[in-house]
């Protein structure tokens, strides 16, 4: 048997010296991580670039996503049930009956023409205080279509097991993850803006797939908001009412509430 010595006494065969080398190869050669960039970020109406920092991005493995808690899709279909319910009522209930309130007065200003200049006064203030209800009902409802997909992913977020990788956006918008190649990954986020008159609201459930080690970066964006996107959550299981009617976003009566407050249509 062939051995080292070494000064202080201890000994090894040089099998054993093979298998402690073999080792380390071994797990040299199993680093199968990949640091990959990201941003988030998404464009204005003005067509610039607004980027999002301070946002919390959640990495699930697809396998975990995937093998959720029933108990997670039963939380986000109740959730669907209660906005669904809120919106019933503000816009097939409330918009519905103001709507119909508006266009009486619309007909019976008609009809009542020619009238004199008060009787013209009263018509309009009327019509003006119900556009005023109509634009805060309407509001309303807007609202909470915005708000909803971010309310849900941060509700999925919370029922979902440990993430495999979170991060946090600097003030570039930017972030980095260490994930494994040959993997399929989720990532979660949401976040919001403040912009004149109202709060824009945001939320991804963006799949990916590391295979070979292509993927360098991941952009969270408008065009993978977890609003437009098909990607790992089955949104279509848990849409908002709507008219079902392609060039009408919402519903009728908040198509026709929008048409209403058109002052250039309906002075």
């Amino acid at each position: 048997m062939i051995c080292i010595t070494w000064n202080r006494g201890y000994a090894l065969s040089w099998c054993q010296v093979t298998v402690v080398l073999l080792a380390a190869f071994s797990f040299a050669g199993c680093d199968r991580s990949k640091s990959v960039q990201g941003s988030v970020f998404v464009v204005t109406e003005g067509e610039e670039s607004y980027r999002l920092s301070l946002v919390d991005v959640n990495v699930y493995k697809h396998s975990t996503f995937k093998n959720r808690p029933s108990s997670v899709d039963s939380a986000l279909a109740e959730r669907t049930d209660l906005f669904n319910a809120r919106i019933e009522h503000l816009a097939r209930g409330v918009l519905d009956s103001l709507n119909n309130e508006y266009h009486e007065l619309q007909v019976a200003s008609l009809e009542a023409a020619p009238h004199t200049v008060e009787e013209e006064h009263t018509f309009k203030d009327l019509k003006e205080m119900k556009r005023e209800e109509m634009s805060e009902v309407l509001k309303k409802v807007t609202q909470l279509r915005e708000k909803y997909h971010a309310v849900q992913v941060r509700s999925l977020q919370k029922r979902l097991p440990k993430p495999h990788q979170s991060v946090k956006t600097g003030p570039d918008g930017e972030f980095s993850v260490s994930l494994e190649t040959d993997e399929s990954y989720v990532f979660c986020a949401t976040s919001q803006r403040d912009v004149p008159g109202t709060t824009e609201y945001y939320a991804w459930t963006h799949e990916v797939s590391i295979e070979g080690g292509d993927l360098r970066e991941v952009m969270l964006s408008n065009d993978n908001l977890a609003s437009t996107e098909k990607g790992p959550l089955d949104w279509e299981k848990y849409q908002l009412v709507s008219s079902e009617l392609p060039n009408i976003p919402g519903t009728v009566e908040e198509d026709i509430a929008r048409s209403t407050l058109e002052k250039d249509i309906f002075p």
